[in-house]
C-alpha cells in the first residue's frame, strides 16, 4: 500500500459511487481513490489549471486506463457544475485558501455532496503555524471546528502519518448533514 491509500481507505466503506478529487499532486490521490472504489466508480478530477489537468490525464490514462474519469477545469473554491457526489477528496489544497474563506469553501463542498450519505475527506498538514508551503494551516482541531460550522456531522480523524522528521499529514472524514 502507499501513503495516499492509507490516508483515504479508512473513510471509504464500499466500492463504486461518484467522487471528486481535488489535489495538488499529479494524480496520486486519484489513483489511490480509484484503487479503493474500483472500476465501477465515476471520478471527477477538478483543477483550475488546464496544464495540471493534462498532466493528470496523461498519467491516469497510463496507470488506470479503464477508469471512468472526467477532467473538470474549475476553481475548487467556487461552486461548480457536477452531479451530486457520494464523496469528495480534498488533498493538500485547503491550506492555500485564506483563513477567512475556508469555512465558505467547506460549505461549498458540503452542498456538492448527496444529502445524508455524502462523505468529505480532507488531507492536510498537521500544522498550526504558516509557512511558504502551508500558508494558511488547518490542523485537525481547526478542521473539526470549521467542518461543524459548515454543516458537516460526524467529524473524525482517519489517519496521521509522518511526511518528514518534523511534519505530519492527517486525513479526516465528515458526513453531509441533511
Amino acid at each position: 500500500m502507499n501513503q495516499e491509500h492509507d490516508l483515504l481507505a479508512p473513510g471509504i466503506p464500499r466500492p463504486g459511487g461518484v467522487w471528486a478529487v481535488i489535489s495538488s499532486d499529479a494524480g496520486a490521490f486519484t489513483l489511490a481513490l480509484y484503487g479503493i472504489v474500483g472500476p465501477s466508480a465515476e471520478l471527477y478530477v477538478v483543477d483550475k489549471s488546464e496544464r495540471a489537468l493534462g498532466k493528470q490525464r496523461r498519467e491516469l490514462a497510463r496507470r488506470a486506463p479503464t477508469a471512468h474519469i472526467h477532467y473538470v477545469r474549475a476553481d475548487f473554491t467556487q461552486p461548480w457544475e457536477l452531479p451530486p457526489l457520494d464523496g469528495i477528496v480534498l488533498a493538500n489544497m485547503l491550506h492555500g485558501v485564506k483563513l477567512e474563506r475556508q469555512q465558505e469553501v467547506l460549505r461549498h463542498m458540503h452542498d456538492a455532496l448527496k444529502p445524508e450519505e455524502g462523505r468529505f475527506i480532507l488531507v492536510d498538514h498537521e500544522a498550526s503555524k504558516g509557512s511558504w508551503r502551508v500558508p494558511y494551516p488547518i490542523n485537525y482541531e481547526s478542521f473539526e471546528y470549521l467542518a461543524g460550522v459548515a454543516g458537516f456531522a460526524d467529524v473524525r480523524r482517519l489517519a496521521l502519518l509522518p511526511v518528514s522528521l518534523t511534519r505530519e499529514i492527517y486525513s479526516a472524514l465528515c458526513m453531509r448533514a441533511g
